[in-house]
């Protein structure tokens, strides 16, 4: 199976009316992985969209994906849409249920998404967190976080469950890696990790076949 041509903003791939499964980069960008983990979630039987929040760009530096990372949040509501458009696009072809997998930078418009978005029926957050301290979702969420992510001690996926279990949220988990944050991209040979890497894949498919088929 194969990408198709998308518009200027998200390609492809996938059966037609299937349950929708958005994809959502880190601060590095649509990098190669992440097409070649779109075709693997179609082969599962899913719609799969790749947005672009980078505008084309894309990079395996730190650095310059920082630079990329604060240009992008400083126009969030243009990522929102972004992500809205490929959702209508989809709901317009069929699709009946959608789900959001996000990596990092991906996580955090994921969350911002469901949150101000009806329609969302769960999510996949590698190694992110919420945007906004005030964040709330009521959706599934499923947290597979690195080693490293934690701020002053505190793992900010936990003090999300937490809040959200609060407030009548129980179907958030959060699953901890002996693995650095960003252990899922393949083009970072300084954090990518084969074994984090696969297990955060099988649980991907087992939420989402709960979730969104």
């Amino acid at each position: 199976m194969a990408i198709e041509t998308g518009d200027a903003d998200t390609a492809w791939t996938g059966p037609v009316g299937a349950p929708l499964v958005i994809l959502l980069h880190d601060y590095m960008g649509r990098l190669p992985y992440l097409a070649h983990y779109g075709i693997r979630l179609a082969g599962e039987g899913y719609r799969v969209a790749l947005p672009d929040f980078h505008g084309g760009r894309s990079t395996t530096s730190p650095d310059h994906a920082l630079m990329m990372l604060y240009e992008r949040y400083r126009d969030t509501p243009g990522a929102l849409a972004i992500i809205d458009d490929a959702v209508r696009k989809a709901r317009a072809e069929g699709s009946p249920k959608v789900g959001l997998v996000g990596f990092s930078m991906g996580v955090s418009l994921a969350l911002e998404y469901a949150a101000t978005h009806d329609g969302v029926a769960g999510i996949v957050a590698h190694y992110g967190k919420p945007l906004r301290e005030d964040t709330v979702v009521d959706v599934p969420v499923l947290f597979q976080q690195g080693a490293d992510d934690e701020e002053d001690g505190i793992r900010p996926a936990e003090r999300f469950r937490l809040a959200m279990a609060a407030r009548g949220n129980l179907e958030i988990e959060v699953f901890d890696f002996d693995a650095l944050h960003g252990f899922a991209n393949q083009q970072r040979e300084d954090r990518f990790d084969l074994t984090a890497a696969g297990v955060a894949w099988e649980r991907t498919l087992g939420f989402l076949q709960r979730t969104v088929r």
